[in-house]
């Protein structure tokens, strides 16, 4: 009797478990990397942009290993690039599941293009070729890799 009551428990947490981590999330920012392993230095798989529909397989230490594409495209990506809410796009205001385009732009952690121009505009006499230029920076993976490395700075779950 105490082993049925305990694999009873046992099968329903298990799918408790299972159902919680599992079940589809939707991209909410501009675009997010999807990497090999569950940390910033992973290997870049590909680019999930805003509005991406993913299958969370896994979830680990704030990240999530989904399934994008159709299955296609699976990696681990930020648990804060995406949401278990339904998320759509509207150029208008106004309440429901749909999201401005400024919303759009702060989930974006950045600037939209209307946004930046209104700002130039209102700030001509700011210098901004140093903001320009620093956009521009690009890093690959393995350069942050040596980066962190000669820095003696080991992310957690390591390089």
């Amino acid at each position: 009797m105490k082993k049925s009551a305990f694999l009873a428990v046992f099968l329903f947490l298990l799918a408790l478990s299972l159902w919680a981590a599992g079940g589809e999330a939707t991209v909410q920012v501009k675009e997010t990397i999807l990497r090999d392993q569950p940390t910033f230095t992973g290997k870049t798989l590909g680019i999930l942009k805003y509005g991406a529909k993913v299958s969370i397989l896994e979830e680990k230490s704030g990240w999530a290993r989904v399934s994008a594409e159709g299955g296609k495209l699976q990696g681990w990506v930020h648990g804060s690039a995406i949401t278990k809410k339904s998320v759509a796009l509207s150029s208008q205001g106004g309440t429901g599941t749909g999201a401005t385009s400024a919303e759009v732009s702060l989930a974006g952690k950045g600037f939209s293009a209307e946004v930046e121009a209104q700002y130039r505009s209102q700030n001509a006499a700011l210098d901004f070729a140093t903001i320009d230029a620093m956009e521009k920076v690009r890093f690959r993976p393995d350069e942050l890799k040596a980066f962190l490395s000669a820095g003696g700075i080991l992310p957690k779950g390591g390089l």
